[in-house]
């Protein structure tokens, strides 16, 4: 073997970090000369534990630490992991922390050690000043309050308010693009952020420099690519005159990015809605300095034709599938339409069933295939209550009231109630309370009410008991007709 492959077997080897020391030693024998790779192995890690934090929760730190017991240590991802700790500390407001480590000897003998990261978190640095500089067409009072970074005031040091939080002041510098860019002004440069600490350490002094550059309006707005969509026979469906009744942008006006962005995405769903899942709409923009015009060419790539696949319902412990199902607007089969999905999450969580509820799609079995997850997670839909009281007329007086609004999974609403009192006027009143929305997995619900009661009076007493049904009927997706 060469020196040259010496040299690099051994920066092989040592560049794996799971040693101390790496050497070659040979020997000498009559069939040759042997080649040894005589290594010293580094520790293993027993335990790793965290002291001098005190506001900063030890999951925090553990949850951004990937230095884990049983491993072989390694100084370099020691050092990384302080550095992660440190800037945990600085998003929670710690701009000054320190954080550094130390291995120590484990108890569990020599080729064990314990390593030990050590968090000063020393105090909150609060912004005590934010200069803008450059700053001629929009005030600086009002820059600062499209950003979430805040002056301390007073009671700061017991409100916590204005504690400087560095990930938050990265942000804020494109809040403050954004305003620029909606008012017009696209050429605008925000420089790096300077920032001066106190003497004491307790404040910090932000300064941002701005060169607005020039106001341009919006010139011309014309569209290109595959603007124009017929169906099956040739009937029109989208045209260039149908996306500009969608616009908002208007030339002549001040250029408004998020405006610009709404519009896009409102002629996007346009093409989504006819079942072109993958259409995207690209801004191309031709600045003309001398005029101080942003002229707009939007061109539109339909992409293939989609259509719906499996569609999966997950989360769902207690409530039946078809209870989620029958409120899609969509079945499998159908072309892809991004307005029905989204009416679909809709209806889905205004059923009052669930937390949350998140519907997405991925790719299908196929290229013009997407299947559709409906993700949710269920809450409680039940009530119990019981109430007791006195009166002068009925003496002591109890309720109880039960009711489940997804009875048994099915969508259907249950509810009982009972109130019981005695003396001379005592009464027992109880009410039952039915309904189900789809009436034999039809469009009509059904439902009905149904009471007993026994009141006593001085000379009599008086029993009643009834039934009122009640049908309906949608007569829109959101409104029912119903009658009993």
């Amino acid at each position: 073997m060469t020196r040259e492959a010496s040299r690099a077997l051994l920066q092989n080897v040592w560049e794996t970090g799971f040693f101390r020391d790496v050497r070659i030693e040979t020997e000498v024998k009559s069939e040759g000369v042997y080649l040894y790779v005589v290594v010293q192995e580094k520790p293993s890690v027993k335990e790793v534990r965290y002291e001098g934090y005190k506001e900063l929760s030890k999951e925090d730190i553990k949850g951004v630490v990937d230095v884990k017991p049983f491993t072989i240590l390694n100084l370099k991802a020691l050092k990384r992991n302080a550095t992660k700790i440190r800037n945990l500390a600085v998003e929670k407001g710690y701009f000054l922390a320190d954080v550094d480590f130390k291995v120590e000897p484990s108890k569990s003998g020599n080729d064990w050690v314990d390593v030990v990261f050590v968090v000063k978190e020393n105090d909150k640095v609060m912004v005590r000043q934010i200069t803008f500089i450059g700053n001629s067409n929009i005030t600086s009072e009002e820059l600062k309050n499209s950003i979430q970074t805040r002056e301390g005031g007073v009671l700061s040091w017991f409100t916590q308010s204005g504690t400087y939080n560095e990930e938050y002041f990265q942000t804020d510098i494109y809040r403050l693009q954004a305003l620029y860019y909606d008012r017009g002004f696209v050429s605008v440069s925000i420089g790096k952020p300077r920032a001066n600490i106190s003497s004491d350490r307790r404040y910090i002094y932000l300064t941002l420099e701005i060169e607005e550059g020039e106001r341009y309006r919006i010139g011309d707005v014309g569209f290109s690519g595959d603007v124009e969509l017929r169906d099956e026979d040739s009937k029109l469906l989208v045209e260039e005159k149908t996306l500009r009744k969608k616009l908002s942008v208007v030339a002549g006006e001040y250029f408004n990015r998020t405006k610009l962005f709404a519009d896009i995405q409102g002629i996007t769903s346009v093409y989504q809605d006819q079942g072109y899942a993958y259409a995207n709409v690209t801004p191309n923009s031709r600045i003309d300095k001398e005029n101080k015009l942003v002229h707009l060419d939007l061109n539109v790539d339909r992409g293939s034709l989609v259509y719906l696949g499996r569609i999966e319902v997950l989360g769902n412990t207690r409530t039946r599938d078809k209870v989620i199902r029958r409120e899609m607007r969509v079945v499998e089969g159908d072309k892809y339409n991004a307005s029905k999905l989204t009416a679909s999450r809709a209806r889905i969580f205004q059923l009052g069933y669930f937390e949350n509820v998140n519907v997405t799609t991925e790719r299908g079995n196929a290229e013009d295939v997407v299947d559709v997850k409906v993700e949710v997670s269920e809450k409680s839909t039940g009530t119990f209550q019981i109430g007791a009281g006195f009166s002068s007329v009925e003496n002591f007086i109890a309720t109880a009231q039960i009711s489940q609004n997804n009875f048994l999974g099915r969508g259907q609403l249950l509810s009982v109630s009972a109130q019981l009192s005695f003396g001379e006027f005592g009464r027992q009143l109880a009410y039952l309370q039915f309904q189900e929305p789809y009436f034999y997995d039809t469009l009509w619900s059904f439902g009905f009410n149904a009471y007993i009661t026994q009141r006593y009076y001085r000379d009599f007493q008086r029993n009643a008991k009834g039934v009122s049904p009640s049908f309906g009927y949608p007569i829109t997706p959101d409104l029912r007709l119903n009658g009993g």
